[in-house]
């Protein structure tokens, strides 16, 4: 798991993208997307923490989709810092403690979620 970065320094990137399984989401006639049932969300595990994998770029969840063994996943995309948000908060009531933004790319960077959650607020 990356090393956590200095969370003094506010980020969070618009559009944000995760990796879920494809039964989690709806696409309708004009093609926009919606998260049903918070899907399956690709994820790392610790000893004490739970980090949901998003990323800042569609091209970087669709590169960890490709390299996935289980097949069935597809990118979902969060256009607006608002709905990624409401996206962490019922992970967080669920348990989940982190996001690991970009691991393995771009040097990764590992946020707990109320720092992030905190940021968005200031932001709107």
């Amino acid at each position: 798991m990356d090393k956590p970065q200095d969370e003094s320094t506010s980020w969070v990137p618009a559009p944000v993208w995760i990796a879920v399984h494809g039964g989690g989401v709806t696409t309708d006639e004009g093609g926009s997307q919606t998260l049903t049932n918070d899907g399956a969300a690709v994820y790392i595990a610790g000893e004490r923490s739970r980090a949901i994998v998003s990323f800042t770029r569609r091209d970087l969840a669709r590169r960890c989709i490709d390299g996935m063994d289980e097949a069935g996943f597809v990118p979902f995309g969060f256009e607006r810092p608002e709905d990624f948000a409401a996206y962490l908060l019922r992970k967080q009531r669920q348990g989940w403690t982190h996001v690991a933004f970009d691991p393995a790319a771009l040097g990764g960077r590992f946020t707990r979620i109320d720092w992030i959650l905190k940021t968005i607020a200031e932001m709107t």
